[in-house]
C-alpha cells in the first residue's frame, strides 16, 4: 500500500465526523440541510443556528430514530465549539456521549470519537484559561481512553486499529499524558502492531504512529529503538513522496541528534544532509522547526522557584540553522538568558523556500518561558507537532511569540 499524502494532514473532526451516520428519513427538516449548507461553506455563526433550529424541530429521539437523533446533537455540538460557546459546547457533547454509551456502548468507536471530541475542545479552552474542574476533568477523561483501551479491543477487535490509531494520536502527542512512560510506550507500540496487521506498513496511519513512537522513544534515550521506528518512517516517506514530508524532515533530525549521541558522526552527518538538500512540497515555503532542545533549568539557589521568560532574536542558515542567535530581554532572574540562549543555538529548522530555492532567513524571535521549578529538565525535546508547536513536556517551556523573517 502506497503512501497517501491527503491522509497526512487529516483532521480530528473529519475522522471522527465519519464516525456518525448523517441523519435520514421524512423527519430531516429544512434547518438540517440549511445547518448541512452553512456548515461547508464555513458560516459558523449560521450552522450554529440551523443546528439548533434541527434539534427543535426534529422529530427523532433516543428510542425513535436513535442514530439520527445522536447524529443531531453531535452536530449541535460541534457548532457550539466552533462558534466559541465552550461551555455550551462541553455541555453538549457529554449528552452525546450519554446517548452513544447508550446505544453503543462506552467502548464503541463512535463513543471514543465523541470523547475525543470533548478532550479536544478542553485542549482549546487551554489557551484562554482552565478552571481547576475543568482540568480535572480533562485528565480524567484522558486517563479512562489511555486505560481502557485494552478493553474496548475486546469488545470491539474489528475496530481496535483504528481506536489506537485516534486516541494515540490525538492526546500521546503531549507527552505530560496522565499515564505512566511506560503504559504510553505500550500503547503506542501496540497502535504500531495493529495498524501494520490492518493498513500495512506504509500506510500513513502507521508511519504516523511509528513517528510518534520514535519520539517517545527518543525522549526515554532509547536510541536504537528510536532508530530502528524513525529509520523505516523517514525511508517509507522519502520513497513515495516526490518532496520532503516535515515527518521525514524531523525523523532526519531525530536520527542525526541520536547517532551523535550514539558518537557515530558519519551517520549523523548522513542524516543532517538529508535536511539540506531536502525538496519542499511548494515553491515558497515558511521555516519549518524540526529539532527544539528543551533548556536546562539553570543550577541556581533551590529556593528560587519563580518563573522567568527570556526573548531571544535568531536568523536561519540556507540550511535550516540557527545562527546570530542573541537575547534581547529577560523577565526574571538573568541566570536564565544563558540557559534560554544555549538551547536556541541547538535548534534545528527545515529552511525557509522562496521561488524553490532555500534562502536564509532572519528576524525570528522566539520567549523562551521558564514555569515553577519542579524537576530538572534538562536534555528534554520538543518536536514538531502540525497541530500544536506548544504543547509542554515538562515546566521549562517555550512559545513562539513572533516569527518575522526577511531575505
Amino acid at each position: 500500500m502506497k503512501v497517501t499524502p491527503s491522509r497526512l494532514a487529516a483532521s480530528l473532526a473529519l475522522i471522527t465526523a465519519g464516525f456518525f451516520p448523517q441523519a435520514y428519513g421524512s423527519a430531516v427538516s429544512d434547518s438540517y440541510q440549511q445547518y448541512q449548507l452553512a456548515s461547508s461553506q464555513g458560516n459558523d455563526q449560521q450552522a450554529l443556528s440551523y443546528a439548533k433550529a434541527a434539534v427543535e424541530e426534529s422529530n427523532f429521539s433516543s428510542s425513535n430514530e436513535p442514530e439520527n437523533w445522536l447524529k443531531l446533537n453531535y452536530n449541535l455540538a460541534l457548532a457550539y465549539a466552533k462558534t466559541g460557546n465552550y461551555e455550551q459546547a462541553t455541555e453538549q457533547f457529554e449528552r452525546v456521549i450519554a446517548l452513544s454509551e447508550d446505544l453503543h456502548g462506552k467502548y464503541h468507536i463512535q463513543t471514543y470519537a465523541a470523547k475525543l471530541e470533548l478532550v479536544r475542545l478542553y485542549e482549546g479552552q487551554l489557551i484562554n484559561g482552565m478552571s481547576k474542574r475543568e482540568k480535572l476533568a480533562h485528565q480524567r477523561l484522558v486517563q479512562r481512553l489511555l486505560l481502557n483501551l485494552d478493553e474496548a479491543e475486546k469488545a470491539h477487535p474489528e475496530d481496535a486499529a483504528q481506536l489506537y490509531y485516534l486516541v494515540s494520536t490525538q492526546v500521546l502527542q503531549n507527552y505530560t499524558a496522565p499515564v505512566s512512560t511506560s503504559q504510553a510506550q505500550k500503547i503506542v507500540e501496540r497502535g504500531v502492531e495493529l495498524a501494520k496487521a490492518t493498513w500495512g506498513d506504509n500506510d500513513t496511519r502507521t508511519l504516523e504512529q511509528q513517528f510518534l513512537l520514535g519520539k517517545r522513544l527518543f525522549i526515554t534515550r532509547d536510541y536504537n529503538d528510536a532508530i530502528a521506528q524513525l529509520n523505516m518512517v523517514a525511508h517509507a516517506l522519502d520513497t513515495h513522496l516526490n518532496y520532503s514530508h516535515p515527518w521525514s524532515l524531523q525523523a532526519h533530525a531525530l536520527l542525526s541528534e541520536a547517532y551523535m549521541r550514539k558518537g557515530n558522526v558519519e551517520l549523523a552527518n548522513y542524516h543532517n544532509q538529508q535536511i539540506s538538500d531536502m525538496t519542499p512540497s511548494q515553491q515558497d515555503l515558511a521555516p519549518i522547526p524540526l529539532l527544539r532542545e528543551r533548556p536546562a533549568y539553570p543550577n541556581i539557589d533551590q529556593r528560587m522557584r519563580e518563573p522567568a521568560s527570556v526573548q531571544i532574536k535568531f536568523d536561519l542558515s540556507d540550511e535550516g540553522q540557527v545562527v546570530n542567535a542573541r537575547v534581547l530581554g529577560i523577565d526574571g532572574s538573568h541566570y536564565f538568558a544563558e540557559s534560554a540562549l544555549n538551547a536556541v543555538k541547538q535548534w534545528r529548522y527545515a529552511p525557509k523556500f522562496e521561488n524553490g530555492e532555500a534562502v536564509a532567513t532572519s528576524g525570528l524571535t522566539v520567549n523562551v518561558d521558564f514555569a515553577e521549578r519542579r524537576n530538572s529538565t534538562i536534555g528534554h525535546f520538543d518536536g514538531y507537532n502540525p497541530d500544536s508547536q506548544s504543547r509542554h513536556l515538562d515546566s521549562a517551556a517555550y512559545r513562539v511569540v513572533d516569527n518575522k523573517s526577511t531575505k
